[in-house]
């Protein structure tokens, strides 16, 4: 499970860079947003694999579910 999530966020990673290195030159880039955006991704990253190391996957998963399902719901409200 660990290396298929990790295979899945670098080919996300990739296709994230290459898409953005596509628009670089035209669209005009908020770059302290972007840098913010980049920064909370990354402590993101660390403190999830963190949490990885001391939680059971299963409860991770099930806990990502329920995450999931509640900003699916929060969008639906702000439509």
């Amino acid at each position: 499970m660990k290396t298929a999530v990790g295979t899945s966020l670098l080919i996300i990673a990739l296709n994230s860079a290459v898409g953005f290195m596509g628009y670089l030159d035209q669209v005009s880039i908020s770059w302290g947003l972007t840098l913010s955006f980049t920064l909370a991704a990354g402590l993101g990253t660390v403190l999830g694999s963190q949490l990885s190391k001391s939680i059971e996957a299963s409860k991770l998963q099930k806990g990502f579910g329920y995450f999931v399902l509640a900003v699916a719901v929060f969008v639906l409200v702000q439509r």
